[in-house]
């Protein structure tokens, strides 16, 4: 009877122990010039597939094979932007150069100075994907607690300025901290992904190759702009469970369009 008791147990607890997937909350307080009321968001995750419900209840966010599906819940439709990566935005950005250089080498003298324009303005963007954004991170003495779990203050600088601090938990003390920081990386691999990951618009350069010696999630994100704090960033109510399948799916009856194609940019 013991034994059986403890094999009931461990089937209760498998979800918690295997880490499947991870549900958690994103709760953002903007201030200064951004100021407005908090907004929160609902996470769901499992391996490679996230799905965001937006504070406006009508709008869900599916990321998955590098795809991503924005539902419109009210209008029961939705978009599919495909290949929405950072990496292949650099790459039609760069296919986009190469046709311009054609394109200018055999364009007439009175279109040259235009075309040519067009040219460096599309060089320059591409080289923000490929040039690499120095951050240096900061581990403080400073110590705080979100939901009774204590996180470690570090700071990130860029230019010479504050631009963020980041307060850590250990990985393990997370409930599906694998997972979510997991999912955090693959997220920031998407156009404008900083946003989706941490609430913070990183830009078209990778950014986790340096928060991954942080050895944590980053449950507390603050944005500063000229020395003022202009956004604080949640991360609560980590839940390690299991999560069903057609929550990654486009519901049955939700016609799905192609969202408008734009060229790439390197905006933050």
């Amino acid at each position: 009877m013991i034994v059986l008791g403890r094999w009931l147990l461990s089937l209760l607890l498998l979800p918690e122990l295997c880490g499947a997937g991870v549900t958690y909350q994103m709760r953002t307080q903007s201030f200064g010039r951004l100021a407005g009321g908090p907004t929160s968001s609902d996470y769901s995750v499992e391996g490679d597939r996230m799905r965001i419900e937006a504070s406006d209840g009508k709008t869900v966010f599916i990321f998955r094979d590098e795809t991503i599906y924005v539902l419109d819940t009210g209008a029961h439709s939705a978009q599919v932007r495909r290949h929405a990566t950072l990496a292949e935005s650099a790459r039609q950005i760069d296919e986009s150069v190469k046709r311009l250089e054609v394109f200018a080498a055999n364009a007439p003298a009175d279109r040259r100075a235009t075309v040519d324009q067009a040219v460096a303005i599309n060089k320059d963007i591409a080289a923000r994907y490929h040039r690499p954004v120095l951050r240096d991170y900061r581990k403080t003495d400073r110590m705080e607690s979100l939901e009774g779990r204590s996180c470690h203050v570090w700071e990130v600088w860029e230019q010479d300025a504050k631009w963020l601090e980041l307060c850590v938990v250990p990985t393990a003390a997370v409930p599906g901290g694998a997972e979510a920081l997991a999912a955090m990386k693959s997220l920031s691999s998407y156009l404008h992904g900083g946003l989706f990951a941490v609430g913070v618009e990183f830009g078209p350069a990778p950014q986790w190759s340096d928060v991954e010696s942080l050895a944590g999630v980053p449950v507390i994100v603050r944005e500063f702009e000229r020395g003022q704090l202009v956004r604080e960033i949640q991360l609560t109510g980590f839940r390690a469970q299991s999560i069903d399948a057609p929550t990654f799916e486009v519901p049955q009856g939700y016609p799905v369009q192609d969202a408008p194609v734009t060229l790439p940019n390197a905006g933050g």
